[in-house]
C-alpha cells in the first residue's frame, strides 16, 4: 500500500498536498528520497527502512541511506537493534526550529549587510524604518506579484484596510494569495487563509523572489530580493501552510 492510499479518500487532492509538502521539504535542503522518507515516517509514526521503502515507493537501499542522512540532519532519530527503527522528529517542533534558524539568519545577515554597506558592498537585506515606508514596500510587492503572494501577519486588519483594492487587483491578474493570520478576523475576498494564534511578525514572500519581515506594528522591516535568502523564508512559509493544510484545509474567503 502506498502512502497516499494510507491517508484515505480524495487521492487527487491528497496527491497535490503530498507533492506540495515534498516540495517544501526539498526547499529545506532534503533530497527527493529524504523528503519522501521523512513524510512516510510522519504518517507511519515510526518504521524500519523496509517499511518506509514499501509505503513511499523508494528503493530499500535508498530508504536506509535517506533515513541515515535524515538522522544526521536532525529530522529523525533511531533506536538500536536489527533492523533499526526510525522515528520522525515532531513536524511542528522541526518547523519552529527551521523558522527560528531562518529568522536568526536574517537578523545576523542584517547586521552583516550593514557592516558591508559601510565598505561600499551592496546589501543583501535592506532595512526600512517607518510605518508609511514599510506599507509602501508591501504595496509594491503586492502590485508586482505575478504568480503568488504569501503573507503571515498578526496585523491583517491594517493590511486589509490599506491594501484591500491591491488584493482585488492582484486576484484579477491571477495571483494566488495565501494569508496566515489570527482566528476570527475578516480577510480580503477570494484569498486562501489559514488561522493560527500567537503570530509575532509579518512575513511576506512574493513570486518566490522577494521577501519581507516586519515588526508586528509594521514600524520597521527587512526586505531582500537575494535568491538564497528569499528561498529560506519562502520554504518556511510553504512548510507552515503545508502543515496547516494537513491539520485543516485552507479556507477560501
Amino acid at each position: 500500500m502506498n502512502l497516499i492510499k494510507m491517508l484515505g479518500e480524495n487521492p487527487d487532492e491528497l496527491r497535490k498536498e503530498y507533492e506540495g509538502v515534498i516540495g517544501v521539504l526539498k526547499h529545506c535542503g532534503l533530497s527527493e528520497y529524504e523528503a519522501r522518507a521523512y513524510l512516510g515516517l510522519v504518517v507511519l509514526g515510526f518504521g524500519t527502512p523496509q517499511r518506509v521503502a514499501e509505503v513511499t515507493k523508494i528503493p530499500r537501499t535508498s530508504a536506509y541511506k535517506s533515513l541515515t542522512l535524515l538522522e544526521q540532519k536532525g529530522f529523525v532519530t533511531s533506536s538500536a537493534g536489527k533492523p533499526k527503527i526510525f522515528h520522525p522528529e515532531d513536524p511542528l517542533l522541526k518547523g519552529d526550529e527551521i523558522a527560528e534558524n531562518t529568522r536568526d539568519a536574517f537578523r545576523k545577515l542584517s547586521l552583516v549587510s550593514g557592516m558591508l554597506s559601510e565598505k561600499g558592498v551592496p546589501q543583501l537585506i535592506y532595512t526600512i524604518v517607518g510605518r508609511e515606508k514599510v506599507t509602501e514596500k508591501i504595496g509594491e510587492m503586492l502590485d508586482s506579484s505575478t504568480t503568488r503572494f504569501l503573507i503571515s501577519t498578526p496585523a491583517i486588519r491594517d493590511v486589509r484596510k490599506i491594501f484591500g483594492k491591491k488584493f482585488s487587483d492582484a486576484k484579477k491578474r491571477g495571483v494566488h494569495i495565501t494569508i496566515i493570520t489570527a482566528p476570527s478576523v475578516k480577510l480580503p475576498e477570494h484569498t486562501v487563509s489559514y488561522r493560527v494564534t500567537e503570530l509575532l511578525a509579518t512575513d511576506i514572500t512574493s513570486d518566490g523572489n522577494k521577501a519581507l519581515i516586519a515588526a508586528p506594528d509594521l514600524s520597521a522591516c527587512g526586505y531582500s530580493d537575494n535568491a538564497s535568502l528569499v528561498a529560506h523564508l519562502d520554504s518556511f512559509l510553504q512548510l507552515l501552510t503545508a502543515k496547516l493544510a494537513l491539520n485543516s484545509p485552507g479556507q477560501a474567503d
